[in-house]
């Protein structure tokens, strides 16, 4: 396979009819920039004209960017690209789009995207290891929630997996059903189709590094950078309360990290403080709202159900730092 700066250099195709696993060279799509641009291709050049969402000949393709694994802010987004049957008629190509790390560990399995054609006979889902890729029997897991699904595979493959999976929706067939990962992260209106095709859910577990064309230091340099202007604010959310890496606070904001202000469930308390730019193990202290969920006394004592901690947030960054670890290796 040929190999460029971001790209792992494969794709995955998988047919559920015939049970038949292949691998494609990335490079035939270059010139049709990330996932979106990979899943409107395919679609594209090969789904006939007239065909419908939930049709076998549709197809529904899983893809991810140059940049993903990379370590770069923002950059772990999986595009979902197929027919959508929320268009009434003529059913047109859409694509969802989800957070999470399920993109960031396709790459790190040596995957820049994922083409999924035909339908299985029975209830089924893929498995990928890396280059180990199968089609395991998903009978038992028909019928289930998310959650659950989502917990099962993570039993099987083990906990660091990432799984994508369809609900009692998706597997109805429901026009608005979504695809969701990490239990929070969700892409919507393909779930029908996942399920049009009995396949349940996608698990992976990669530990390949993400090789970039570029010089260590400065790719280092411009990522914390954008991390200390953004930290977990982005999409133009900003603080309640004056932070000195914000230009701009509002009263109606939900974050409302500040000095003063401690999440008390942690032993010891954690203070949210200011979250300075230079800290980057404090920038997802940012986004705590337990002050809003829970009331003023949620600094005070643990946190009840319906509230999001700050330990949580703080631990995700953590994580996702660990996971770049795989990615300083460059062309």
């Amino acid at each position: 396979m040929s190999s460029y700066g971001g790209w792992a250099g494969k794709i995955l195709r998988v047919n559920l009819t015939t049970g038949r696993i292949s691998t494609e060279d990335t490079m035939k799509y270059k010139d049709f920039l990330g996932g979106m641009g990979l899943g409107y291709k395919v679609m594209w050049d090969e789904v006939p004209e007239d065909t419908k969402a939930f049709d076998e000949a549709n197809k529904i393709i899983f893809g991810v960017g140059p940049i993903t694994g990379s370590g770069a802010v923002c950059s772990s987004r999986t595009n979902v690209t197929s027919l959508s049957a929320t268009h009434p008629g003529q059913n047109l190509i859409t694509d969802g789009h989800m957070g999470g790390h399920f993109a960031a560990e396709l790459k790190y399995a040596g995957w820049d995207g994922i083409i999924i054609e035909g339908k299985s006979a029975t209830p089924v889902w893929l498995r990928i290891v890396n280059d180990q890729v199968s089609l395991e029997n998903a009978t038992r897991l028909w019928g289930n929630g998310v959650y659950r699904a989502t917990n099962e595979i993570c039993q099987m493959m083990g906990s660091e997996a990432q799984v994508a999976a369809i609900g009692q929706a998706g597997e109805n067939m429901v026009h608005m059903a979504s695809i969701l990962t990490g239990y929070s992260h969700s892409a919507g209106c393909h779930g029908g189709v996942l399920g049009s095709k009995k396949l349940k859910a996608i698990g992976v577990i990669g530990n390949n590094p993400v090789r970039i064309a570029g010089d260590t230091n400065q790719w280092r340099e411009l990522d914390k950078h954008v991390m200390s202007i953004i930290g977990s604010n982005n999409q133009i959310v900003v603080p309640r309360f004056p932070q000195p890496w914000s230009e701009f606070t509002s009263p109606s904001s939900r974050w409302t990290a500040k000095k003063g202000l401690y999440w008390g469930a942690a032993k010891p308390p954690v203070e949210t403080g200011e979250c300075h730019p230079k800290d980057m193990n404090s920038v997802g202290y940012r986004c705590q709202k337990a002050l809003l969920d829970l009331s003023a006394d949620s600094g005070k004592v643990p946190c009840q159900n319906g509230g999001l901690s700050i330990l949580s947030y703080s631990l995700s960054f953590e994580c996702q730092c660990s996971r770049f670890r795989k990615v300083w290796l460059f062309c």
